[in-house]
């Protein structure tokens, strides 16, 4: 999870959830979401996984309804808060996926596409509560073939052309990022020849929000095959 929703709040000052809270009473998804703040460690941490084997990240709301006042109690049917509630949770952020077809309307099919979709790294995150929808397109191109977002090219990366683009939305600002820094940038879209090895991934902005609007899945590009990681002991 690079965004844990629920967990947003809980470092703010009394004044600033108080805010929100006010703020929620006319824009009830933008008021969670203005409490986000960039989860730098989050990202890093996920960064540098990746750079092991493929890890596919989220972007979690963690909603109970009934919030809890202790960091460390869970919630329970009785005390804490029924707010926010879950719709305006779920209008606050979610995850897409890429799929080669569309839905089937059969659950259980669909729910194993969806599922190898987001642990192949074909996902990327939304937070509806700046815009929605939105598609985020990235991808990169060797020799006439694709690297799909989320793919893996282990050794000869030369020549791979990495792509994004936010299809509809020209003044989005796009920021290619390698190993958590950045290495290009551009408006709507943006294409850039690879030179070094690393985990590449892209982030969103939307006009007037400094917090990352898309998230795509990671492409991994030179750094051999991907290592499992020895079960930790219990």
């Amino acid at each position: 999870e690079w965004l844990s929703a629920d967990s947003e709040w809980r470092d703010d000052s009394g004044g600033r959830l108080l805010m929100a809270a006010a703020r929620s009473l006319v824009r009830p998804a933008g008021a969670v979401a203005s409490l986000f703040g960039r989860p730098a460690r989050s990202l890093a941490r996920w960064d540098a996984a990746a750079r092991a084997r493929p890890v596919f990240a989220l972007a979690a709301l963690d909603a109970h309804a009934r919030i809890p006042w202790g960091d460390d109690a869970e919630p329970r049917r009785a005390g804490g808060l029924s707010f926010p509630g879950y719709e305006m949770m779920f209008r606050t952020a979610a995850q897409a996926v890429l799929l080669d077809q569309p839905l089937s309307g059969n659950p259980q099919d669909d729910a194993s596409r969806i599922m190898t979709a987001m642990v192949s790294g074909r996902t990327f995150a939304i937070v509806r509560a700046f815009a929605d929808p939105a598609t985020l397109d990235f991808h990169g191109e060797k020799d006439g073939a694709t690297v799909p977002m989320g793919g893996t090219v282990e050794t000869d990366f030369a020549g791979v052309r990495l792509h994004a683009g936010v299809p509809g939305v020209p003044e989005a600002e796009l920021m290619l990022m390698r190993d958590g820094q950045r290495v290009s940038a551009g408006k709507g879209s943006l294409a850039f020849a690879v030179t070094a090895p690393g985990v590449y991934r892209v982030e969103a902005l939307y006009p007037g929000f400094p917090f990352p609007w898309l998230l795509s899945g990671a492409i991994r590009l030179g750094l051999g095959a991907p290592s499992i990681a020895p079960p930790t002991a219990q």
